[in-house]
């Protein structure tokens, strides 16, 4: 009998657990392996009420912050269940994919270039003269194009989905007593720059000597001589009235100003499909809507510009852009095998 009892048990024993691993199967059929999921295969149908919590590291007046809320305000009006949570000026963390990745935080904007951290491809976005006017900008950031596609392919797998970009416009260049007609001009010019390898890169090809620094110390430095140079969009310079400092404004236009929106993945898949739908309609309609706002804007900016004593110099004036793009050239090269061939993916997308 002791010998039938210990058959028994492992012969149901053996049964039961055969029986386990079938529901458990059958179970795992009906998920998905993480980085597997989109908007188009979601089987959450329903749009139950969620609260995203939206960082922002900007001002809540800043560009970035007014178009955060121009998100939200289409999101919240489209009646699918979707809120928001918002913090600006960084209050909930840093400017950080990781971040992103993590949940810490379920939407953020930050640029390409510190993105990139986690998928180096993702820094040809800011590459120079890849982008150029407001047309390219749209097709390039249209959430179905190559370029974004791509990004997707890569991004999602790793836990964050890219939702679009508005574009600031160029970055350009301004100098206090310095006139620049051709990248000759730049030799040895004492130039401030953003604290990124790319920046340092591209005006050590320009023949620039580059000094990485914060935008809070610039203005000192350029009165003081340790710079005297910087490079920003026109917008930065009527913030930070450089018109009050610098003489003259050169249309370098050597980089593009972009600013990518990421959310998190897992999120993103606790939405409904409609949910899904109004939040990526909602990026990029305020990113287009901020694009060229933002075009007419620089217009504006320029003017404002010149009207406080500034000379600008552009082509039209007698810039050899040419120059500059040739020494451009360089960082390509530099970068190849960071960024692969996203340089040509996103061209594909306007040319």
């Amino acid at each position: 009998h002791f010998l039938d009892s210990i058959s028994y048990c492992l012969t149901n024993g053996v049964q039961f657990m055969l029986a386990l691993c079938m529901v458990m199967s059958l179970a795992a059929c009906g998920q998905k392996a993480d980085g597997d999921q989109s908007n188009t295969d979601n089987e959450v149908e329903e749009n139950t009420p969620i609260k995203l919590r939206f960082a922002e590291l900007n001002a809540e007046n800043s560009n970035a912050g007014k178009m955060d809320k121009r998100v939200m305000e289409l999101c919240e009006a489209a009646d699918v269940g979707l809120s928001f949570d918002f913090y600006p000026n960084g209050s909930l963390v840093s400017q950080d994919m990781e971040a992103v990745q993590a949940g810490l935080c379920d939407i953020m904007m930050m640029t390409f270039s510190t993105a990139s951290s986690i998928y180096a491809p993702m820094g040809a976005f800011d590459a120079p003269y890849i982008i150029t006017d407001v047309e390219q900008a749209e097709k390039v950031f249209d959430y179905e194009s190559a370029a974004s596609t791509k990004l997707n392919e890569n991004l999602v797998p790793l836990g964050v989905r890219f939702l679009g970009s508005y574009y600031a416009g160029n970055r350009n260049t301004s100098t206090t007593n310095k006139p620049i007609y051709s990248v000759d001009d730049m030799k040895g010019l004492k130039i401030r720059v953003v604290n990124g390898d790319l920046w340092i890169s591209l005006f050590r090809a320009f023949g620039a000597e580059p000094t990485p620094m914060a935008m809070s110390e610039v203005s000192s430095a350029l009165v003081t001589g340790v710079c005297e140079a910087q490079e920003n969009p026109y917008s930065s310079f009527v913030t930070n009235k450089m018109y009050e400092i610098q003489d003259y404004a050169i249309e370098t236009g050597h980089m593009p100003a972009n600013y990518p929106y990421f959310i998190n993945e897992a999120t993103f898949n606790k939405l409904s499909k409609a949910q899904q739908e109004v939040l990526i309609n909602a990026v990029q309609q305020a990113a287009n809507e901020t694009t060229e706002r933002l075009h007419d804007q620089m217009e504006e900016d320029k003017q404002l510009c010149i009207d406080n004593g500034m000379t600008v110099i552009g082509v039209e004036d007698g810039l050899d852009l040419d120059s500059f793009k040739e020494a451009a050239m360089s960082v390509y090269d530099e970068y190849r095998d960071a960024w692969g061939d996203m340089p040509d993916t996103i061209r594909s997308c306007y040319e």
